[in-house]
């Protein structure tokens, strides 16, 4: 009865050895493509950039209330964009900063902010351990 049983475990794992990988090939040709974006974002003609002199785009989107961000050819690594009521002192960020998202990376992403929000955005670089930029945000809503 052994001599059997192992003829048959033997076909078993042969069969395996070869079905398994051809399986594993066809299941990831199979899979559906990953969403690069869960918001469609139409291109530019948004308004003026917050930050012009960087690479990253903040644009105001409707009313001032949600920000899109592309920072895809930042050279500053890891920046993180803040909210914050106070200006940034030199190169400190200022500890009453209300973190909003990531400020690079891809797809260009949008922000949602207060509709009161008032204060300054600053671009914080994690690499850097410094604010990169800042810029007074009024909060108005534009018609």
């Amino acid at each position: 009865m052994i001599r059997p049983l192992r003829r048959r475990h033997r076909l078993m794992i042969g069969l395996l050895a070869v079905s398994l990988p051809i399986a594993f090939a066809l299941a990831l040709g199979a899979r559906p493509d990953f969403p690069r974006s869960a918001v469609a974002i139409s291109p530019p003609a948004l308004g003026d950039d917050l930050f012009p002199d960087l690479e990253v785009a903040v644009r105001p989107l409707s009313g001032g209330a949600r920000l899109l961000v592309d920072g895809a050819d930042s050279n500053h690594p890891e920046l993180l964009l803040y909210l914050s009521s106070t200006p940034a002192a030199g190169f400190e960020l200022p500890a009453a900063a209300h973190l909003l998202g990531p400020g690079q990376g891809l797809p260009p992403r949008l922000l949602d902010l207060p509709p009161d929000a008032r204060g300054t955005l600053l671009l914080y670089s994690l690499g850097h351990g410094r604010v990169i930029a800042q810029q007074s945000w009024p909060g108005e809503t534009s018609p």
